[in-house]
């Protein structure tokens, strides 16, 4: 077995040991299948129509509000601690009605997902 086949079986092996499962505490609240169903059904809002709704909804000053565009799924091993499994991009808001909507954004810092017109910290 070669050096690199060594090290490669090492690192599988505590992987396997630290038991990795996908975060349910910890980044995005709505998987992608069903932003992706959400997406087909509804409207792309842009940054600005994005704010407003934030604004009416719970009162977010429109000018603190930063619109992102991307979530992270994590997943947690056996000791708690949390890695970035995936990176989803092109998360944009999107409107389908009052109670089937989705909204990723931050206000000074502290980030948020608008989900189906309820907030969800996101972290």
């Amino acid at each position: 077995m070669s050096y690199e086949d060594n090290i490669q079986n090492l690192k599988d092996q505590l992987e396997k040991e630290l038991d990795w499962k996908l975060s349910e505490k910890s980044g995005t609240k709505m998987a992608e299948e069903r932003y992706q169903e959400l997406r087909a059904n509804g409207k792309e809002l842009s940054n600005d129509e994005a704010k407003e709704l934030i604004h009416k909804e719970f009162g977010f000053d429109v000018n603190e509000i930063l619109i992102l565009d991307y979530v992270e799924t994590y997943e947690v091993n056996r000791h708690h601690k949390l890695r970035v499994k995936d990176v989803l991009s092109d998360r944009r808001p999107v409107y389908a009605a009052s109670d089937w909507n989705y909204v990723p954004f931050e206000v000074r810092g502290w980030q948020y997902e608008m989900i189906n017109s309820s907030l969800y910290p996101y972290s």
